[in-house]
Parts: structure tokens; C-alpha cells; sequence
């Protein structure tokens, strides 16, 4: 259900000529990444993927599989909304959160689109300490699939080949403990690989009475802000680790 499954032989040719020559599986032979053959990577993969920000679930076609197969998506027949069990867990943690602040004007974090059919984002809160110069550091990872045209006994065929990506967002301690605004943009951002996929690192900063000067209460959200809807620009296998690195060099 996450991926990736790498297996097989290198992949050294993109026609075949007859149906049992691709059957696979097949790995690409420059990075031994993945190769999908039978369906589609939102077909296969369906926990942690983050897909472009404002997908329409509305309508799922049928689809045709890598060996030309036509079937239904899995999808087919579930109701195309949020489930609302977790939207009333949200819904309580946000409030207990506003409990906590003494600014009762503040508006919580809007966590919808990571408890929909097809989530966008993924995010973490928690109460952070930072010495001197400290900086947040925030490594997010995962996969992207790009298209194959495959030839198979004269048939065009669609496989999909994965490629890793990788995002750092670094933020400074004083940036955080000085912010003004609940929304933070990261002082230093690396991405690799990402190509078509607008995928962002977003710290919000929740007031908390409770806490000391050199505290803060921060959501840190990995979202997929693409616009247009498609494989190409949905991560897949989608993770983060958030820590503090302390001036001294240490982690926390």
C-alpha cells in the first residue's frame, strides 16, 4: 500500500515483441528504482501519497492496466468525501489547542485536506525549545513516477518508472521565536529532483500561554501545492523527520 517494490531484471528495452517477454517485473537499469507495470502508481499506492493540492475525486474513470487489460479503479463506487469521523478528531484537538491560547481571535491551522479521499498534506505538531542558535531542520522525501510508452507485440502500453525526490527547509530559532505572523517560510530550501511537483514545507506557529521565551508551539506541514492533477504531480511514499540542531551540534 506505501511502496516502493523494487524487483527484477534491469529494464534494457522499451519494445517487445512478444506478450511473455514483459511480463516482469523489471527494475530501471541506471538506479534500480521501481518499475510499475499492471496499473497505475495511484492505483497501487494509497497510503502516504500526497496528491496535488485541490484534486477532483468527483469523477474516477476505468483505466486500462500495462498489459492493456481494462478494469475498475479501486476507487470505483466509494464516496468521494472526507471521512467525517476524523474530521470530528481534528476538529477536537484544534479545540483544545485554542483553549490553551489566550488569543481568542486566533484562527486554528486548516488540517482539511489531510483527512480527505485524496490527502495533499501531512503535518506534525508539537512544543519546541530552541537554545542559541538553533535551527529547525526539516527533511522530507519520497518518490515520483514518471511515464514509459512500452511497445508490447505491436501494442502501445503505459508502465511508470519511479525516481526518488528529496526536500530540506531550515529554519532559523530566531526566526521562529521573533515571527509575527503564524506562518514561517524557511530560511534556506534544497530540493532534489522534484520536477514538476510544487511540494512545499509550511511551519505555522500556534500561540500557547504556557509557554517559555524561548519556546514555541509549531505545526510543521508537508503539502503538495501542485495545480494541475496527475500522476506526475503526486509524491508518493511521502515522509518527514523534523529535529533542532543545537548550536553545539547536537539533535533533539
Amino acid at each position: 500500500m506505501v511502496g516502493p517494490s523494487p524487483a527484477g531484471d534491469p529494464l534494457l528495452t522499451l519494445n517487445f515483441r512478444q506478450q511473455e517477454d514483459a511480463w516482469g517485473p523489471f527494475v530501471d537499469k541506471d538506479t534500480g528504482e521501481e518499475i510499475i507495470t499492471r496499473n497505475t502508481p495511484r492505483e497501487r499506492y494509497g497510503v502516504g501519497v500526497l496528491h496535488p493540492l485541490g484534486t477532483d475525486t468527483s469523477e474516477q474513470p476505468k483505466s486500462v492496466d500495462g498489459m492493456g487489460l481494462n478494469r475498475l479503479t479501486n476507487e470505483d463506487g466509494l464516496k468521494k468525501t472526507g471521512d467525517d469521523k476524523w474530521r470530528e478528531k481534528v476538529s477536537s484537538v484544534s479545540v483544545k489547542f485554542s483553549n490553551l491560547s489566550s488569543d481568542t481571535s486566533y484562527e486554528e491551522l486548516d488540517l482539511t485536506s489531510a483527512n480527505t479521499l485524496h490527502p495533499s498534506s501531512m503535518g506534525v505538531s508539537f512544543l519546541a525549545e530552541f537554545p542559541d542558535d538553533a535551527i529547525l531542520v526539516v527533511d522530507a522525501s519520497g518518490g515520483k513516477y514518471k511515464k514509459l510508452d512500452i511497445e508490447v507485440a505491436g501494442k502501445p502500453r503505459t508502465w511508470w518508472c519511479r525516481e526518488s525526490v528529496t526536500l530540506r527547509a531550515e529554519f532559523e530559532g530566531t526566526t521562529i521565536l521573533r515571527a509575527k505572523s503564524r506562518l514561517v517560510r524557511p530560511d534556506i530550501v534544497q530540493e532534489q529532483n522534484l520536477g514538476e511537483i510544487n511540494l512545499r514545507v509550511e511551519l505555522y506557529i500556534h500561540p500557547y500561554r504556557l509557554a517559555a521565551s524561548s519556546q514555541k508551539l509549531v505545526t510543521i506541514v508537508i503539502v503538495n501545492r501542485s495545480v494541475e492533477s496527475s500522476v506526475e504531480n503526486t509524491l508518493f511514499q511521502a515522509q518527514f523527520r523534523a529535529y533542532i540542531h543545537s548550536g553545539s551540534g547536537q539533535k533533539h
